[in-house]
């Protein structure tokens, strides 16, 4: 029979993989921005499909946009927290690419609207506000003379 080390420790009964903690759930914001990606993505094949021959240059678009959205939007949906990221390089991808695209050629109307989208979907993205996020209106919200649209109550 061996004989047994005094200074070893327990032999443990559990799983080393099950002690590990998990992931926390996500957020219901960042659910809500993967249904809003599933939403934009269905909309742009629903255009494109729809416009493609009406417009010259209309079939030309890639499609790879919108499939990356409906992939990384549903993941987010059904709450799997390791699309975070890969939702917030889209929509820094969206913004550079689709706003770049939309200054060159001049359509302004467009590059804000791409900008409140990819703006919209990383604040919701981004998790619970900090003090860099919500600092500046709470200051407005203390003082009525610092800020002028904080007289309105607004």
């Amino acid at each position: 029979m061996p004989e047994l080390n005094p200074y070893a420790p327990p032999p443990s009964q559990s799983d080393p993989r099950e002690s590990r903690p998990a992931l926390a759930p996500v957020a219901f914001a960042a659910r809500l921005a993967g249904w809003f990606m599933v939403a934009n993505a269905l909309l742009v094949a629903v255009v494109s499909f729809t416009v493609a021959d009406k417009v010259p240059g209309g079939g030309t678009q890639s499609h790879v946009g919108p499939i990356c959205d409906l992939v990384i939007g549903a993941s987010l949906a059904w709450g799997h927290r390791q699309y975070v990221t890969w939702a917030l390089v889209r929509c820094a991808l969206g913004v550079l690419v689709l706003g770049g695209i939309a200054v060159y050629h001049g359509d302004y109307i467009e590059l804000v609207f791409q900008l409140a989208l990819s703006g919209s979907l990383f604040a919701l993205l981004a998790g619970a506000p900090g003090v860099a996020r919500v600092g500046w209106r709470a200051s407005c919200l203390r003082s009525t003379r610092s800020c002028p649209s904080s007289a309105h109550g607004s």
